[in-house]
């Protein structure tokens, strides 16, 4: 049983020291000690968060065999310990990047050959009684198990080594947080490939979503790194489609955010689709894109998808309404800045476009002081 410290006493205090600076001495210390173990901080990181978090492999495998007395269902246990965001040990190594760590938990993880066996007869012989599957010799498969000390004695054609059901895969990669995270969306967020090459076939589907409906390839976005979304792009196109609950995709965060036009490229190659998704304000991504002043990514998404510079807002608004309405206030009032939009026009029709309130984008460059009528006359276009 887990339990929040009220008062960190000297002896923890000298535990959480050694763990986040790798001392495994101390530890040593602490055999047949297993209740300070299970202690938490005010923030609820058990000792094995802070190993986990800072990459002690030595200290990690130290701590969980401290753990061995209390058996195997009490280290699960220790494992799934989660701190006040929601987040497990598994998580802390995701989030620092730490391999070696991930890779010891998961081993940690898994249930014992004998378990997996019997969880694998009983499996595949669903519809019948396990006790009824008798080999040449008279003996149940559960029977030889149970004699033979967790092994089954009777391998006949089949390699026991082999045998992989649900059952011998850990579900630490499929634990979220609070906010619906598990430890691959950590390792995305961080750019850590590795990691997320290693949890991407160990996490199930079902949570590439987190919560807010922001999927793996948005916590992608947001990484800024190149590599990371590639990959994940590559290995999953479909969840460039999805939005979130604002009905935003992974191109809508790739408009709100300058210098990752490398990011937003990757996702346009793959699939222009959600060019043309709009959000809870009919917004597409170039609204987004021009309303911010990212001109990199204006000219991205113009490149594979001229025609969506016609779609309107809430409010009718297309995207060159958006450019001469924001003129001033986004692009520093400098003619040259926005006269690099205006090649954006596919159709001089659009100046005389109007939105919701019946004005064109020529009535308000009028109404803006700042912005010169001579913008829109023909030969400048």
């Amino acid at each position: 049983m887990f339990s929040a410290i009220s008062v960190i006493t000297k002896a923890i205090a000298k535990l959480l020291d050694a763990v986040a600076s790798g001392d495994v001495k101390l530890l040593t210390k602490l055999e047949g000690r297993c209740n300070i173990l299970q202690e938490v901080t005010p923030t609820g990181d058990a000792a094995l968060h802070l190993a986990a978090y800072h990459g002690h492999v030595n200290v990690v495998n130290k701590l969980l065999q401290l753990m061995n007395g209390a058996g195997n269902q009490a280290i699960r246990g220790f494992l799934r310990v989660k701190n006040e965001k929601g987040n497990t040990a598994f998580h802390e190594a995701a989030i620092g990047g730490h391999h070696q760590v991930i890779e010891v938990l998961l081993e940690r993880d898994r249930p014992p050959q004998s378990e997996i066996e019997l969880q694998n007869i009983i499996s595949d012989t669903s519809d019948t009684d396990p006790h009824s599957i008798v080999n040449d010799a008279g003996d149940t498969d559960l029977q030889n198990i149970i004699n033979d000390g967790g092994e089954i004695t009777d391998a006949g054609e089949a390699d026991p080594h082999n045998i992989i059901s649900d059952a011998a895969e850990t579900d630490l990669p499929n634990i979220t947080n609070v906010v619906g995270e598990t430890a691959l969306f950590k390792a995305v967020e961080e750019g850590h490939q590795k990691i997320v090459a290693e949890l991407l076939p160990l996490t199930l589907p079902q949570q590439y979503w987190r919560t807010d409906g922001q999927t793996l390839v948005h916590c992608a976005v947001y990484s800024r790194r190149k590599e990371v979304p590639k990959k994940l792009i590559a290995a999953k196109p479909d969840l460039l489609k999805q939005a979130d609950y604002l009905r935003r995709t992974p191109l809508h965060y790739a408009a709100c955010l300058k210098g990752i036009s490398h990011i937003a490229k990757i996702i346009l190659e793959k699939d222009t689709s959600s060019c043309y998704t709009v959000d809870n304000n009919h917004q597409s991504a170039l609204h987004i894109a021009v309303k911010e002043g990212n001109i990199d990514l204006v000219r991205e998404i113009l490149k594979y998808a001229k025609d969506c510079i016609v779609i309107g807002d809430n409010e009718g608004r297309n995207a060159f309404h958006l450019v001469i309405e924001n003129a001033v206030q986004i692009f520093d009032k400098t003619r040259r800045r926005i006269k690099t939009l205006m090649f954006l026009v596919i159709s001089k029709r659009l100046i005389n476009e109007a939105d919701n309130r019946g004005k064109t984008p020529l009535d308000i460059a009028l109404d803006n002081m700042d912005t010169d009528e001579r913008l829109f006359e023909g030969s400048n276009f």
